[in-house]
């Protein structure tokens, strides 16, 4: 297709003219009778909706779709498998082409609801080349119909990765970002059926970006930059909007490192902390607070697992002026996000823990731990350990000083065997504590001692539940720094006495085996010999 052929998406040529159709005296007559029906009349004359939609009469066809759309519009379980079961799919998609614009639009809206239904229901969609058809009315004259065929890929892609690979695969993209673009282009002015256009194609996208395993970064790396631009629009200050904008992002983020610098060239990043102040600032909004931050923090939580220039990103964008007031978030989930975002912070370099330290939160942190919920504790425990690993001598000190390695042996001394991979952080954190400190510091080695520490690790090591892993680290601690042998030593000299023994039981038999052999075929030879 040449430049000059290509559809033109733009606001302004859309043509707001649904309001304007006029109808004859008989078919506004009929379409008030549907009206007057209840959802039950018209459910128990669906066949004979189904029948008119697939007439020929304009009048006939009208009443038909617009009963079929109202059924399906029924707030509380519409009757999608009914109205599927009638075989009337492939007519409303052929309908979404007619020439008068109101059945076109009925149809849609029909359609559009029953790709909010479960997955089978939207693959008979996918079936009957709906997708394709969607996309072809990206190009509509007409904003409402636009707007349901967004809704409708939406719906779709978001059923899950395979449905969304294939929205994608029909060439998607370059339209809705087109249309987002032409959104944001708009100006001031009656905005209302602009709005809910960009809300469909930002709720689009979103679900375009969405699932595991990821979309392919170079098919949706283009719509990012309209994403930003909604933002710092005048009609972007939706929060249902921002909402879906910064999930958006996470689920770009959590690609691979070339979107999180894509999304930091972008200069997003302050958008990011900037949204996550505000919503702080709003908290009494609880709505607000909750539906915009989780998806910020945790944006900002995947570009700190880049590498350590993007995670220093965040840090100059002043992430830790957002981070201390989340801390004590009633929401658990808020608390979870940015423990687990401090965490990356902790996995970077030497600086970066540094300025984790300096920002004063590892003391709140070490509050926390002792009574907060497993979930948040867990993602706390990951800080102080990767603060451990990461870090040197002067970073475990400080640790030490603030008292972190009681509240480790407390957690130590009552492992569940449930918790394989808490008990792993734990473990690994311990173990990079003595091996920054060495066999030099007697005072931490008597200290850990004097509070049960090498008792909870004989616990592990010895336990006959907990996992064998765990077993070997509690072991390896204890062995390395304290000389002390477990059950699970002594079990592994046993297991390897007996593989020995087994092998020389083995080497003996194949001697036995063999001198016999050797000895029969001697018989056998001595024989032939005396035939």
């Amino acid at each position: 297709m040449s430049q000059a052929d290509e559809p033109d998406y733009s606001i302004e040529n859309l043509i707001y003219s649904l309001d304007h159709i006029v109808l004859g005296g008989d078919h506004k007559e009929q379409l008030n009778e549907i009206d007057r029906l209840s959802s039950t009349q018209l459910v128990l004359k669906l066949n004979e909706w189904v029948k008119l939609a697939n007439g020929n009469e304009l009048a006939d066809l009208c009443q038909g779709v617009t009963a079929i759309r109202k059924i399906l519009s029924v707030v509380t379980t519409p009757p999608i498998e009914e109205v599927i079961a009638t075989g009337v799919i492939p007519r409303l998609i052929d309908l979404l082409f007619h020439e008068n614009t109101r059945v076109a639009f009925e149809s849609a809206w029909a359609l559009t609801n029953i790709a909010s239904g479960n997955s089978k229901q939207t693959k008979v969609l996918i079936e009957n080349g709906a997708i394709t058809s969607f996309i072809s009315l990206l190009s509509s004259p007409y904003i409402e119909i636009v707007d349901l065929a967004v809704w409708a890929l939406g719906n779709i892609a978001g059923d899950g990765p395979d449905l969304r690979d294939l929205v994608i695969k029909g060439g998607v993209i370059d339209p809705l970002v087109k249309l987002l673009f032409s959104v944001i282009n708009q100006g001031k002015g009656d905005q209302t059926k602009a709005m809910s256009l960009m809300k469909n194609t930002v709720f689009a996208i979103s679900n375009l970006l969405r699932g595991t395993p990821k979309p392919n970064y170079n098919d949706i790396v283009g719509s990012i930059e309209p994403l930003g631009k909604v933002l710092s629009s005048e009609i972007g200050n939706d929060t249902s909007v921002i909402s879906d904008i910064f999930w958006a992002f996470s689920y770009f983020t959590d690609i691979n490192e070339d979107a999180i610098q894509h999304v930091i060239d972008l200069g997003l990043v302050k958008k990011l902390v900037m949204g996550a102040k505000y919503c702080i600032s709003q908290k009494n909004n609880k709505s607000q607070y909750s539906t915009v931050l989780v998806p910020s923090i945790r944006t900002l939580g995947n570009i700190a697992t880049g590498t350590d220039s993007q995670t220093q990103e965040i840090i100059d964008c002043g992430v830790y002026s957002v981070v201390g007031p989340l801390l004590v978030s009633e929401i658990l989930s808020i608390r979870k996000e940015v423990c687990w975002l401090l965490s990356n912070i902790a996995a970077g370099s030497i600086s970066q823990v540094n300025s984790l330290l300096k920002s004063e939160i590892v003391p709140y942190l070490l509050k926390m731990f002792r009574n907060e919920n497993f979930v948040v504790k867990k993602e706390i425990a990951w800080v102080l350990s990767n603060i451990l690993s990461t870090g040197g001598i002067p970073h475990v000190k400080y640790l030490l000083q603030i008292g972190f390695l009681p509240l480790f042996i407390e957690e130590l001394y009552n492992l569940s065997e449930t918790h394989k991979q808490y008990g792993k952080v734990l473990l690994e954190g311990l173990e990079s504590m003595f091996h920054r400190l060495g066999n030099n510091f007697e005072e931490v080695l008597d200290y850990f001692e004097q509070n049960h520490g090498v008792e909870a690790l004989s616990n592990i090591a010895d336990s006959t539940i907990l996992d064998v892993d765990l077993k070997k680290k509690a072991h390896h601690i204890l062995s390395n720094y304290y000389q002390i042998e477990t059950e699970t030593e002594n079990e592994n000299e046993n297991q390897n006495e007996n593989e020995n023994q087994n092998e020389n039981q083995t080497e003996n038999e194949t001697q036995n085996n063999n001198q016999n052999q050797n000895e029969n075929e001697t018989q056998n030879n001595n024989q032939s010999f005396q035939f």
